[in-house]
């Protein structure tokens, strides 16, 4: 049976650019208008390397470096089916399959543990033996057979973000209320039986998917549908407050999005209105927004985005850039 994953938007970088910014200025109280912006500026510099070779993989979507950032793990289909994928984090290596096949269907996010021992891969498609399908998977990094996590199994998990709270590990995901199918955002502490709580759900969201989370539990949200005709918010969500931070801008698919190490700024995957791609950059404080489209407005298909626990080092995908898709390393230049 041929598997298939969802599109991914793709961003294909050189090794070593320094990515030109455009700022829009939000108007105060609103949400930046981020499509309209013209004024450039060259205040950001980011190093990027293409860290795949060739080879046992095909159609990455998501993937996330370690914890120190030394390692990117990946998900993508290989010779086995869909699976997870290492590769070191530096220009031009061989890639290692980590795992492939049952139990995983489509698995469409990765995220770390704190530690760096253990992956957690969301799969929407994945049954359960209580017969619903979506899972949360635990795979220790060093291989095995990945495992579900109890209490997510129904819920449709699409992405998901790892942070430490109270001494543990907590799964903020993004996916589906299952009595009354509405969109929501779920919070899940690993290895505590019956924490599963739903965090938001229901409008404004409409199909949210990537997700980060500040280390006060300030959650911000990337849908991909709220605004209507193919155009999303990114959505923050302190308490039972919840409002857009962005004005309607058409994500990538994962529609990646990460903080910065200091919870200052967030990266998120999106396009331009022609349909190439952009990279959207929000201040935390003003919401004030910035675009870089160098190299990156050349292309089509973006999608998912993660840092490493520890470090402002992150990785990016490309799906289908070389016939069969890149993992990149982004980093600030020295």
């Amino acid at each position: 049976m041929k598997t298939h994953f969802p599109r991914l938007n793709r961003l294909q970088f050189v090794p070593v650019l320094l990515f030109t910014f455009v700022l829009s200025m939000a108007a105060r109280g609103q949400a930046p208008d981020v499509e309209e912006t013209s004024e450039k500026s060259n205040a950001i510099s980011l190093s990027v390397e293409a860290t795949t070779q060739p080879g046992n993989f095909h159609t990455p979507l998501d993937s996330t470096p370690d914890p120190l950032g030394n390692f990117i793990y990946f998900v993508a289909i290989g010779k086995r089916g869909p699976g997870v994928f290492r590769v070191a984090a530096a220009a031009n290596n061989p890639v290692v399959e980590i795992a492939a096949g049952y139990p995983l269907v489509a698995p469409t996010g990765i995220a770390f543990s704190s530690d760096g021992l253990t992956i957690y891969i969301t799969d929407a498609q994945a049954w359960s033996d209580d017969g619903v399908s979506g899972q949360i998977f635990a795979l220790p990094a060093n291989g095995g057979t990945p495992l579900p996590l109890p209490g997510a199994a129904g819920t449709k998990p699409r992405n998901l973000d790892v942070v430490r709270e109270n001494g543990r590990d907590v799964i903020y995901y993004s996916g589906q209320e299952p009595r009354r199918l509405r969109p929501a955002i779920f919070k899940l502490a690993i290895n505590a039986p019956n924490t599963l709580r739903i965090v938001a759900q229901g409008a404004p969201l409409v199909a949210p998917d990537g997700i980060a989370v500040t280390r006060t539990g300030i959650v911000y949200v990337a849908d991909r549908a709220s605004a209507g005709y193919g155009r999303g918010n990114v959505f923050r969500l302190n308490g039972r407050s919840i409002r857009p931070i962005t004005s309607a801008v058409q994500m990538g698919n994962p529609a990646g999005i990460a903080l910065t190490l200091d919870d200052s700024t967030l990266l998120v995957s999106s396009h331009q209105r022609n349909g190439y791609d952009q990279v959207l950059v929000v201040d935390l404080r003003t919401l004030r927004t910035q675009v870089f489209t160098d190299v990156v407005g050349e292309n089509l298909d973006a999608g998912g985005l993660h840092r490493a626990h520890d470090r402002d080092i992150y990785s990016w995908i490309d799906s289908t850039s070389g016939g069969q898709g890149t993992v990149y390393l982004v980093r600030p230049r020295p």
